[in-house]
């Protein structure tokens, strides 16, 4: 059975897994399988209440994070719901592990005090994520879609939402050490990619990515120097073409070499730290010194 409505905070679809008869209204629907079939119903129930779920489901239904927070019977049937079967050893595996969890949960219904299931839903959100073969980036990009993105979509009034935040510390580190992952996995050899981190009481940071020897003790750097940040932001502005725009909320992937130094500079808002921001920083980064090769190449090869 699944409740139509979708919780607000959170983006997640509400599917419990029951063996009795029911009659319902339209705001519950639900989905019936022969009772030969009751390991594959509890792997779906897992499934819709995953994370993965949640984040499918928002960017196919025409209403969620656009008018009311609900998902149609039609759209949960686009999920796609492979077999085990059709996947992997390493997937039958997980599909069984999903099922022995919502045993455990089903096991619990009658309790009179309702059970913390904190821990069996974060694993549940993991072995969805394995179940489908999520690589560790993808997840990233899944678990802030959920969390940050979706709560976000239908802001009320005089709520903070999560991407207009102010970044903390910890989101700026996460942002830089994603960034250098991302970025290491382009480079070839030995050579060891290191950033830095400028800012402290301000409502500006800047980022400057450079190689050094010892990158692999020390991948991020953190200077909170407010004169470090100034002369940083100084020399970013000099090097832009003089048409640029120096908004740095409107054009937010501006970037330049300074030296043999690549700087960024961001305002502190939470959506400019996300680790999806920082895979979608490498990427671009990447791209661009690509087409500079090419351009060099070709410009050389004319000569």
């Amino acid at each position: 059975m699944v409740i139509k409505g979708v919780q607000r905070k959170t983006g997640l679809i509400r599917a419990a897994y029951v063996e009795q008869d029911f009659s319902f209204r339209h705001s519950i629907q639900a989905i019936t399988f022969p009772p030969e079939q009751k390991a594959t119903a509890k792997l779906l129930t897992a499934i819709l209440n995953s994370q993965l779920a949640a984040w499918f489901l928002f960017h196919i239904s025409a209403s969620l994070g656009t008018e009311r927070a609900e998902v149609h019977i039609q759209e949960l049937l686009e999920l796609p719901f492979p077999q085990p079967s059709e996947l992997s050893t390493e997937a039958a595996r997980t599909a069984e592990q999903l099922v022995q969890i919502v045993d455990q949960l089903v096991a619990r219904k009658d309790e009179f005090f309702v059970p913390d299931t904190a821990s069996q839903i974060q694993q549940i959100n993991r072995l969805v994520c394995q179940f489908f073969g999520l690589t560790e980036h993808e997840v990233t990009i899944l678990e802030e879609g959920v969390t940050k993105v979706i709560p976000s979509m239908q802001p009320r009034r005089g709520v903070d939402t999560p991407l207009l935040r102010e970044a903390g510390r910890p989101e700026e580190v996460d942002y830089a050490n994603t960034l250098i992952s991302a970025l290491q996995q382009w480079l070839k050899g030995r050579r060891r990619l290191q950033a830095t981190l400028l800012g402290a009481e301000s409502p500006w940071r800047a980022i400057q990515l450079r190689f050094v020897d010892d990158a692999a003790n020390q991948p991020v750097v953190v200077n909170q120097d407010p004169s470090a940040l100034i002369e940083a932001i100084h020399q970013f502005m000099a090097a832009l073409p003089a048409q640029h725009t120096r908004n740095f909320y409107f054009a937010t992937k501006l970037k330049v070499f300074i030296g043999d130094t690549l700087t960024l500079v961001k305002p502190l808002d939470s959506r400019f730290w996300l680790r999806t921001a920082a895979l979608n920083d490498a990427d671009e980064i990447a791209a661009d010194l690509l087409m500079e090769r090419q351009e060099e190449a070709v410009l050389q090869s004319r000569q």
